[in-house]
């Protein structure tokens, strides 16, 4: 057992950390063979993957709701770093993508520009971005007022729709913050304004 559990450790070594660069499908499978190797058990499994992630890949991790799972984890990281061979699959991703609860707007347009990029084979980038990424980021957004006033403002690129999307809802989030209602970006006025005319 002590051998094994040596053993483990040094093809841990040899197998890295995953950071979202790679195909997750095949690092997934070599961990899962050393941990058969070792006799880990599943909550030994799901600390070694853990603590192999970095970067995106441990970016990702804020997107499962907690309490965590070998195999919630598994399927979180598949979804964003399986690579897909064929351009029809990633196109389908794309236009079903929405923004997880814990999803940064960074994050979101990394998973919208990787989808477009491997789906939209065919396009130069700018072709790619203005039919493929662009509508899907704002598709995808979990907030339908910043959405809909990225529409109004016809952003025309990622890079746009990130800084406006950022501007918006720092707005919206101060506008709460004062007691303002969220329909009330434009007006100007907030209930307590209304109340003292």
């Amino acid at each position: 057992a002590e051998q094994r559990a040596r053993d483990a450790n040094t093809l841990m070594k040899g197998l890295g950390k995953f950071n979202g660069s790679d195909d997750f499908e095949i690092f997934q499978s070599r961990l899962q063979m050393i941990g058969q190797y070792a006799g880990w058990t599943e909550q030994e499994l799901l600390t070694r993957l853990i603590i192999s992630l970095q970067g995106r890949a441990l970016e990702a991790l804020r997107c499962v709701g907690e309490p965590y799972s070998y195999d919630k984890i598994v399927d979180k990281l598949r979804q964003w770093f399986v690579v897909i061979k064929e351009p029809e699959q990633a196109l389908r991703e794309l236009w079903q993508l929405t923004q997880e609860p814990q999803e940064t707007l960074e994050e979101l347009a990394y998973r919208v520009e990787r989808l477009a990029a491997l789906g939209a084979v065919h396009f130069s980038s700018k072709d790619r971005e203005a039919t493929f990424s662009v509508p899907a980021f704002l598709d995808a957004l979990g907030d339908k007022d910043v959405s809909y006033e990225l529409r109004k403002r016809k952003v025309s690129s990622i890079a746009e729709a990130l800084r406006e999307a950022r501007y918006l809802q720092s707005i919206s989030e101060l506008y709460q913050k004062q007691g303002y209602r969220e329909s009330e970006w434009k007006s100007g006025t907030s209930e307590s304004d209304s109340d003292r005319t």
